[in-house]
């Protein structure tokens, strides 16, 4: 279950990114 996290987290990261353009 510890690459879904590191998954996960990466999702919200590239996520956050699109967001804050």
């Amino acid at each position: 279950m510890g690459w879904v996290q590191s998954w996960l987290l990466m999702e919200r990261f590239s996520i956050n990114r699109y967001t804050d353009v």
